[in-house]
């Protein structure tokens, strides 16, 4: 792997990979929906849609756009996490000039008119309004992370009323943020790549003072708090927040993840087992992590959900099992073995996912290379001590139903 920072402190990182005729290219801004507070809820997600269309000083509307890509064969598309900021584009090496190029301009001379903000500002707010997983993230922002006015509703009153001014002050501070190009290329094809980084990379960025650092501070329970928020559905989405400190891809991430994929096994796992086949109550249960830079701020999130009248029950079952959990040395290697081989399998067989793990290494100064990673997943052993670790974190947890009253 070939990694340098450039003069203008613009971080890349080219992977060689197998393929001779596709690229992967990435670009990520070290800013997310973390970074935002009251003022500029949503500014990085209205600055990707902006950017998802490589609006740029030669190419300033979307018909100019169209027409210039019209020819090309190529995949892209942008999206906003809790961290970062993220473009990428996959294209025949052929067009890695051309591509480069064009997200040069757009990022050096972003063209934002009164037109294209408004038309983005409107996609914005839609995509706001038709999100099933706002409600959580916004009991996430208040509850765990103790930030008020970082919500939904506050979200469409701060892309409402920004103006060209605001958003263009929002991106010159956004470009004095941590920023890595990547591409995953075959071998044979660094050197030429690493030119065209060199080429259309190096100028210096207009940029105003970063004072939008993110400020997250995990507010830890002394119990197990439930929090009922207004959602208009029948049923009742449930969500188990727990809080985390754990070093990804580590010999314990790895421990825990196993651990985790048997207790949601859908075939095996205990969860599936007791709640949906016997007693019929969940339709399914599932979970994931939320990783923030500060690995002590790792949320493991459980998500299921359940008629009302069957909440009691469940949360008794719930923790019937989970406080008696046991996995057996044939069930942890099983889980083992799948995850193995799912891992390989994503990282051999999608580009993205083989540029992304490589990147995101970089940006978060996460010292376990790919190789590294897979060594302490295969090292990884049936660890009742990361178990007892979950049950012993008190945990938030969030109900959703329209018969709740906000609190």
């Amino acid at each position: 792997m070939e990694k340098d920072i450039l003069n203008n402190n613009l971080k890349y990182v080219i992977v060689p990979i197998n393929n001779k005729d596709i690229v992967s290219i990435q670009y990520k801004f070290l800013f997310g929906f973390n970074n935002e507070f009251k003022g500029i809820n949503n500014f990085t997600h209205l600055l990707e849609h902006l950017m998802a269309f490589y609006f740029n000083y030669k190419q300033c509307t979307v018909k100019k756009i169209k027409n210039l890509l019209y020819k090309k064969n190529f995949k892209s598309n942008a999206f906003t996490s809790q961290n970062n900021m993220t473009i990428w584009i996959d294209c025949y090496h052929k067009d890695v000039n051309f591509f480069l190029n064009l997200l040069s301009r757009t990022l050096y001379k972003l063209c934002i008119t009164q037109k294209n903000l408004d038309m983005s500002k409107q996609n914005v707010i839609n995509e706001l309004k038709l999100n099933e997983d706002l409600e959580l993230y916004n009991g996430i922002n208040k509850y765990v992370y103790k930030r008020n006015k970082v919500d939904f509703s506050e979200g469409v009153k701060d892309v409402s009323k920004c103006n060209l001014q605001m958003i263009n002050d929002f991106y010159k501070n956004i470009m004095s943020s941590d920023m890595i190009i990547g591409i995953a290329c075959n071998k044979k094809n660094i050197n030429y790549n690493k030119k065209l980084i060199i080429k259309y990379f190096s100028k210096k960025f207009t940029t105003n003072k970063n004072k939008y650092p993110a400020k997250l501070k995990i507010h830890y329970l002394t119990k197990n708090t439930i929090f009922k928020i207004y959602k208009p559905i029948k049923s009742v989405k449930i969500n188990i927040v727990i809080p985390l400190d754990i070093l990804f891809y580590s010999k314990e991430y790895w421990e825990l993840k196993i651990a985790l994929n048997y207790l949601f096994n859908f075939n095996r796992g205990p969860f599936y087992a007791k709640l949906r086949n016997e007693k019929k109550i969940i339709y399914s249960i599932n979970y994931n992590f939320e990783f923030n830079k500060d690995s002590s701020k790792t949320l493991l999130i459980i998500k299921t959900g359940c008629e009302k009248e069957d909440l009691n029950k469940f949360f008794k079952l719930f923790y019937n099992i989970f406080n008696k959990i046991k996995i057996s040395n044939k069930d942890f290697l099983l889980m083992k073995k799948n995850l193995i081989f799912s891992t390989k399998y994503n990282y051999m067989n999608n580009i993205g996912d083989c540029l992304g793990f490589n990147m995101g290494n970089y940006l978060y100064n996460i010292n376990i290379s790919y190789k590294q990673s897979i060594n302490n997943l295969e090292k990884a052993q049936c660890n009742k001590d990361i178990v007892k670790k979950i049950k012993k974190n008190k945990h938030f947890i969030f109900l959703l139903n329209k018969d709740y009253k906000k609190i």
